[in-house]
């Protein structure tokens, strides 16, 4: 699950997103120092996350690529699992969705002056903002952009060149493969909690 799904299943406050956010960036154990909000939105997201890549469905999925295209399978899921999300939108949350993203990003601004966020996570959250990341996952578009956002992190991050690209055909090939399993995976983390 990407970044709709975290936000939409952390409570919606602003230590909820900005923990939400914060599980990005933040590595190791859970620093004792953090607020206890955050700190238990930082538990949630792992939660969510462990529970999405351990999924039998998450592997049926997986197993769906070309055998090419396994290696950043996980990637590509968690970005389209998202559109998925936003186009079934009145299925699984009751606010409106231009309403929830829109108090998404109140909630995130309202925590980006902590001392505990990185700068790069305040980067990041206005880019997502200002481009309306969130918003764009309406559209495929949107899910091809989040894996041209991804190829340039992970040159700058790990300073390998990677070509994501393929895998917006391999999604779209696998659509009605992927959008079943979406339902019964969603259906499970939904009632994760940390």
């Amino acid at each position: 699950m990407n970044h709709i799904a975290h936000f939409l299943l952390a409570p919606h406050t602003p230590p909820g997103a900005t923990g939400t956010l914060l599980a990005d960036f933040h590595r190791g154990p859970i620093a004792a120092a953090l607020p206890r909000e955050i700190a238990a939105a930082i538990a949630l997201h792992r939660a969510i996350d462990g529970h999405t890549d351990r999924h039998p469905v998450t592997a049926e999925a997986k197993a769906l690529f070309a055998p090419g295209l396994r290696r950043y399978a996980g990637v590509a899921l968690d970005l389209y699992f998202d559109h998925c999300l936003v186009r079934d939108w009145d299925r699984h949350a009751a606010t409106p969705f231009d309403t929830f993203i829109g108090a998404t990003y109140a909630r995130l601004a309202a925590g980006l002056a902590a001392d505990y966020v990185p700068d790069r996570m305040r980067r990041m959250a206005n880019a997502m903002r200002t481009d309306d990341w969130l918003g764009a996952y309406r559209d495929f578009d949107g899910v091809e952009r989040a894996l041209a956002r991804l190829n340039h992190a992970i040159r700058h991050r790990f300073g390998r060149a990677v070509n994501l690209s393929p895998l917006a055909n391999e999604l779209r090939r696998l659509e009605s493969e992927l959008d079943t399993r979406f339902d019964r995976l969603f259906a499970d983390i939904a009632r994760i909690t940390p």
